[in-house]
Formats: structure tokens, sequence, C-alpha cells
């Protein structure tokens, strides 16, 4: 590969060895991540540098289940770092580590805690989504949801999602549950279609309203915002085994008054002159209910 001639070629730059780490992390190629972060940490790199090899470290132990080596290396980490963004990277490894092991949850809170404190704002994103996953495994619901979408409208991942929707479930809100997975099935979907520059999650338009996903087509078509947040409460009931037939054509019906409401707002919200498309998309969670709108 590429990288592997210059690899060969310059064996002893952090940096590339480094980005190299980065290209395996995104692959989960766990064993050559964990030797190439070894190499970068053995050359006594910058201190920036030095924290995000360790970062790296860590996730490739996380991947085989090394937590405690994992947050060794953390307070390591802490104790030869001076800047808020080593300690906000060490910080948050281990907070996430005692989180999966689910032990110790009271110091993983304040771990993540810690980093919130000392995050850059463009990294609080990461330290908020472990302190809300950290509220999760302590049963504490709407600190978990509260932490989780302030994590998400800094910047929406599928874990977070994910995360995001159990905890709406687990605090017994089904209608935002189901909004949060249906956000992560379009993410997931753009994500593995359209090239990385074609499209962006939690964009703001100029109104104010931000669209789940916009895609960035060429001209004359332009921007065009997609929304995720298909009401599904009414579908349900149309569905439910204990539902009268009267009860279901009530469903129905209402269900189509959904359908409307849910089709007029997105046009309100999202189709901008001279910004968006002269259309929008309403993503459709399920080809069942595809079939139902048909």
């Amino acid at each position: 590969s590429s990288y592997q001639k210059a690899l060969d070629a310059e064996p002893e730059n952090p940096t590339l060895l480094m980005s190299f780490a980065m290209l395996c992390l995104s692959l989960d190629r766990w064993e050559e991540l964990e030797t190439a972060a070894r190499r970068v940490l053995e050359l006594n790199p910058g201190e920036m540098l030095r924290a995000t090899a360790s970062a790296a470290l860590i996730a490739a132990l996380r991947s085989g289940g090394k937590f405690r080596e994992g947050n060794r290396i953390g307070k390591l980490l802490l104790q030869e770092g001076a800047s808020n963004f080593t300690r906000t990277i060490a910080y948050f490894e281990m907070a996430y580590n005692l989180e999966q092991m689910e032990e110790e949850l009271d110091h993983a809170l304040e771990y993540a805690q810690q980093a919130l404190d000392l995050a850059p704002d463009e990294l609080k994103q990461f330290p908020l989504a472990a302190k809300g996953w950290v509220h999760y495994k302590r049963k504490e619901y709407a600190q978990a949801v509260e932490c989780l979408e302030k994590s998400n409208d800094l910047g929406s991942s599928p874990t977070t999602l994910t995360h995001l929707g159990m905890a709406f479930l687990a605090a017994g809100n089904e209608d935002k549950a189901r909004g949060a997975f249906g956000e992560v099935q379009l993410e997931a979907l753009v994500r593995n279609t359209l090239p990385p520059d074609s499209f962006a999650f939690q964009y703001t338009l100029s109104n104010g309203t931000r669209a789940d996903c916009v895609l960035k087509l060429p001209e004359p078509t332009g921007l065009v915002a997609v929304d995720s947040k298909f009401p599904l409460e009414n579908y349900h009931r149309m569905f439910a085994p204990e539902a009268s037939e009267f009860e279901r054509r009530a469903a129905q019906t209402d269900f189509r008054a959904d359908l409307k409401k849910h089709i007029d707002a997105i046009a309100s919200k999202y189709i901008l002159p001279n910004e968006t498309s002269d259309g929008a998309v309403m993503f459709v969670p399920a080809e069942s209910v595809f079939a139902e709108i048909h």
C-alpha cells in the first residue's frame, strides 16, 4: 500500500505512523493499530501527538477487553501531560473504560465530568457522550438523555444516536427513541452510499432550523434537506393486536393526518428560496411503513 511504502522510506516518522494508526482505527484493524501506536510512543513525540497515540493505544486495548491496562496508560498520561487537551483525553478514555467494565461508576462519572470541564469546545461532544452513557449505566435516565442530546447537537455519531435512543426508551419516551433510531438508520445509509463531501448531519439552515441531514448535490439541485423524525405512534396503533376494527380505522385516519402534517412541516422548515432545493426528503424508517403510505 502507499502507506507501507511511505513507512518503509521513513520508519521513524511519528506523524506518518500516527496517520497510519488512525487509518487502522477507522478500519477496526486493532493489532496493527496497537503496534503503530506503541511505536509512536517509543519515538517520544510532542505532547499532542503523544496524547493522540495514547488514546489510539487505549482504544486498541479496549477492543481486546484490556480495560485496566488502558487505564494505566490513561493515568500515566495524566501524570505526564500538562495541556487541557492531554488531560481531556486521559479522563475521557478512563471514564469510557470504567463504563465498559460497569465498575466504579462513581469514578467513571467523575472522570467524564473532569474531561468535560477541561475540554475545548470542539471536543466537548465526546465527554458529554461518555457522561451520558455513564448516567445510563447508573440508571439515571433523565441525566443520560440530557447529556446525550447535548453531545448529539454538537456532533452526531451512530454510537451516540444509538445510546440516545436507548436512554429515551429507558426514560419511557418511545416516540423520541424511534426518532433517534431513525437517525441511526439514515446516517448509516448515507455514509455507506455517498462520498464524505456530499452530505452533512445536523446542518443548521439560515432560518435556524437544524436538518437531520443535508445532501450536497450538483446544481441545479443543490442542497437537499432530509428529515428522519417520522411519526409512528398511530401506525403502531393500526396494527396493535388488541385493537378493535373501529380503533384500527381511527388510527389509520390519524396516521394519514400525521403524515400530511409532517409533510407540511418539512416543507415549511427545510425548503428555503435561494438556499435549498425546491424539494426536501422525508426519510421513512421501514419498508412496511413505506408500503402503508402507498
